[in-house]
């Protein structure tokens, strides 16, 4: 599986992209990532079941978001389901993972188990574990 970096705009022009590096990583496929610089997207997070993942998808909600293993809340769906409904996407569409795990190797892991090409960190992260997360690169 190829990796990459996720970059969304910020603002207009290279400036709001170069400003979003290294905050938004994920994984790609063959060298594909979900989003290209200079696109403008939207992430609807909390997706509770595959009806209601077909329904954003149909609207033309290109990325859908799942927060898991998270130190507070209930989840909204499982991580099995998560895993299937992630799975089942197709670009341009694509399934964030949103967590707090603090450990590239984790995070990374449960990216892979879920099929999931991006992932949205919340919690604190030591910046030898960012480091650690794949470079970026673009399609």
């Amino acid at each position: 599986m190829g990796m990459g970096l996720i970059l969304r705009r910020a603002g207009r022009g290279a400036d709001g992209i170069r400003a979003l590096q290294g905050k938004t990583k994920a994984l790609g496929r063959g060298g594909r990532v979900c989003l290209a610089a200079g696109m403008e997207w939207i992430q609807v997070a909390g997706v509770i079941d595959q009806a209601e993942a077909d329904l954003l998808v149909a609207c033309g909600v290109p990325m859908l978001g799942f927060p898991l293993r998270l130190p507070v809340n209930a989840v909204d769906v499982s991580e099995a389901e998560a895993g299937r409904i992630i799975r089942g996407l197709r670009p341009p569409h694509c399934g964030v993972l949103i967590t707090y795990l603090e450990r590239a190797a984790e995070v990374l892991a449960f990216c892979r188990e879920l099929g999931a090409r991006a992932v949205q960190l919340h919690g604190p992260m030591a910046p030898p574990e960012l480091a650690a997360l794949p470079s970026p690169s673009l399609p």
